[in-house]
């Protein structure tokens, strides 16, 4: 049996991260008991991957255009609203 080293995607701990049940459509899901946080090694949804959401304000903060910032959302599979939900709640919360 293969095992797989886990560590938490939000304090990076491996020590701590247990299973903990499935997603609705069944893939694994992981608690880090250090930062009580729940996670998914593989997310079918392309806005909850790490590093999506920084990529979006960090275009949006330099300028990068609407266009831009959507062409990259058509890369990454997904919808317009989630870039102005994103771009929304930085800048304006």
């Amino acid at each position: 049996m293969a095992t797989i080293d886990v560590k938490c995607r939000f304090c990076n701990q491996a020590e701590q991260v247990r299973k903990y049940g499935t997603n609705p459509r069944g893939a694994q899901r992981y608690r880090c008991f250090d930062c009580n946080r729940t996670f998914l090694l593989d997310y079918a949804y392309e806005a909850c991957k790490p590093g999506v959401k920084e990529k979006i304000v960090d275009m949006a903060m330099n300028s990068s255009g609407v266009r831009k910032t959507i062409g990259f959302s058509k890369s990454e599979e997904m919808h317009d609203k989630v870039i102005g939900t994103f771009i929304e709640r930085e800048f304006y919360h």
